[in-house]
């Protein structure tokens, strides 16, 4: 028998039929993802698959098979992965070529956009609840936590940072800005920034309450000198127009951190307050307070 061969993919492909080309160069995976399935040199042997690899359980109709494959049609639905499995398959790693491949595979036209199993589609709320449950299990363990930090600290620093080198344009950052100020911004208490202090908040007065606290943070306990700059007085009860006597001296790390999170802050202030008993406690020049 006589066989002809033709170059198909940069390779020569035997053929035993004048239709042989036509069924190699228009065989299209089944699942509809509309993609054509390579020609190889096994499938002369064992048969062109009727699938991409790992398009077979997709789940969508085919005018051929018109059966889903999720759902009860599932041969594992209602099944469950035992234990001693799942830690195997935790404990398996996967070799660097193959990380390559994936990654290769998930970048580009072909993982993306409406390449994507997923494009269009969205979890549903009793799934997402599960995720999160999951994720926040996850974050307890120490050893994770850590694990997580060194990863996303060598991923996203030096050259491995993919900004390595790059600047910002000036369109970009006032981009930046406008998208992070006024009302966009994640810490926007209503403009309470713009409101003025009371009158008699001034210099003299700040510096009074650093010398009543003995130049030390009240949250964290570290001294002025350790720091390397001036106190900042904090108003416990976030209250501009009263400044006194709900006053108190904070560096400017914890300052910031209470600003920001506002949450059992004035309860553990005012009783610092009340132990020291200073919510009776006056400068003598300042009387009139």
């Amino acid at each position: 028998m006589i066989f002809k061969f033709v170059e198909i993919d940069g390779i020569l492909r035997k053929l035993l039929k004048k239709d042989d080309i036509w069924f190699y160069k228009n065989h299209f995976c089944k699942c509809g993802c509309k993609n054509r399935i390579h020609f190889k040199d096994y499938h002369s042997r064992y048969g062109i698959p009727d699938f991409i690899y790992g398009h077979q359980n997709k789940g969508i109709n085919n005018a051929m098979y018109g059966v889903q494959l999720f759902g009860k049609n599932n041969g594992f639905y209602g099944k469950h992965h035992t234990k001693d499995f799942i830690k195997k398959m935790s404990e398996k790693t996967v070799s660097l070529k193959t990380r390559k491949k994936m990654s290769k595979s998930h970048k580009g036209p072909k993982g993306s956009g409406k390449n994507n199993g997923f494009y269009g589609k969205h979890h549903n709320k009793a799934v997402c609840k599960l995720l999160s449950k999951a994720q926040t299990e996850l974050w307890k363990d120490i050893n994770y936590k850590k694990k997580q930090t060194e990863a996303m600290s060598k991923s996203q620093t030096g050259k491995s940072n993919s900004f390595y080198g790059k600047r910002h344009t000036k369109k970009a950052k006032d981009k930046i800005r406008k998208a992070n100020s006024g009302k966009n911004a994640p810490n926007w208490q209503g403009g309470i920034s713009f409101k003025p202090y009371c009158e008699k908040f001034n210099n003299e007065l700040k510096q009074a309450i650093r010398r009543r606290d003995h130049y030390t943070c009240q949250r964290c306990g570290k001294r002025q000198k350790k720091r390397g700059r001036r106190l900042s007085v904090h108003h416990v009860h976030f209250d501009k127009e009263n400044c006194y006597p709900d006053l108190i001296a904070l560096c400017l790390r914890c300052n910031f951190i209470v600003n920001y999170r506002r949450n059992g802050s004035e309860k553990r202030f005012m009783k610092n307050l009340k132990e020291r008993n200073l919510l009776n406690w006056y400068m003598p020049k300042l009387r009139g307070i």
